[in-house]
C-alpha cells in the first residue's frame, strides 16, 4: 500500500485534530523548503527517518557492454536519501 500525500494530511488531522488545510499549507512549505535548500547544496536532516542530501556525480566514461561503444556521461546533480538506523531496523528481512 502506498501512501499519497492526500492520505498522509487525512492520518495527521485524524491524530492531531488540525484542520487539514493547515496541514496542507504546511506539508507545500516543507516541499518548497526541501527543493530551496537541496538547490542550495544543504542537506536535510529529519531526525530517527532519514537524511536528504545532494551529491554531485562526476563526469565518467565506461563502455556500453553489448556494442562496446564509449559513452561518457557528463557531470550532474543527483540526490541521496539515507535511512536512519531506526528505520532500516524496519525494512530488515525477518
Amino acid at each position: 500500500m502506498t501512501l499519497k500525500k492526500k492520505d498522509i494530511i487525512n492520518n495527521i488531522a485524524a491524530k492531531t485534530g488540525l484542520k487539514k488545510m493547515d496541514i496542507t499549507e504546511v506539508m507545500c512549505a516543507l516541499e518548497d523548503m526541501i527543493y530551496e535548500q537541496l538547490s542550495e547544496d544543504n542537506a536535510i536532516l529529519f531526525r530517527n527517518l532519514f537524511k536528504i542530501e545532494p551529491r554531485t556525480v562526476k563526469e565518467r566514461k565506461f563502455h556500453n557492454p553489448i556494442t562496446n561503444e564509449l559513452i561518457e556521461k557528463e557531470e550532474h546533480k543527483s540526490v541521496k536519501i539515507t535511512l536512519s538506523t531506526n528505520l532500516k531496523g524496519m525494512t530488515k528481512a525477518k
